[in-house]
């Protein structure tokens, strides 16, 4: 019995030598045939380099503005997120946010965040303000500024300036300059 098993295994082992043989021939010609065309292609990248090098100078002045045009957009677009919002939000913060907002008998009631919001605006001297500029200047959240921006427009002490080369910006309404003033902020 264990004649038959070594025979065996000696077979087994000659039909996969085979096939791999079989298999390698049938692979060859076309691996050869791609590697090929890739050192024509790698050759020709190369002297399109070299002649690229020796060209004129106000060609290199192109490429490097268009470069540094790249860069900068690339890190525009990284900066939307404020390095400085919480990666966590407390329970106590989200449970608040889920209650209904309270009608309070003062019609300018605010937060501190709010009441921060105001206080930037009236020290912009009537220069408009984003999120952005919310956001970085109290520490706080972009969601949370936003928030705020809405229930200070809805109560009417700021207005939405929308602009097509600046985006969302705020503004003071007649009614906020007046609680500003009354308030001492400028």
């Amino acid at each position: 019995m264990p004649e038959n098993n070594t025979l065996r295994n000696i077979f087994i082992g000659l039909m996969i030598t085979t096939a791999g043989t079989v298999l390698a021939a049938l692979l060859v010609p076309p691996v050869q045939t791609f590697m090929a065309m890739a050192g024509r292609r790698l050759i020709g990248l190369a002297r399109a380099i070299g002649r690229l090098l020796r060209t004129s100078v106000p060609l290199w002045v192109l490429l490097v503005i268009v470069g540094i045009a790249v860069i900068v957009g690339i890190a525009g677009r990284r900066r939307a997120v404020s390095p400085t919002a919480p990666l966590a939000v407390p329970l106590e913060e989200l449970m608040a946010a889920a209650e209904p907002e309270r009608v309070t008998a003062e019609p300018f009631a605010l937060d501190g965040l709010e009441d921060a919001i105001i206080k930037l605006l009236a020290q912009a001297d009537g220069a408009p303000r984003r999120i952005q500029d919310f956001s970085d200047a109290t520490r706080s959240a972009r969601l949370r500024c936003q928030r705020a921006t809405e229930r200070l427009e809805r109560i009417g002490l700021i207005q939405r300036i929308r602009s097509y080369m600046d985006g969302t910006s705020y503004a003071l309404t007649a009614k906020g300059r007046e609680l500003a003033i009354d308030r001492g902020y400028v």
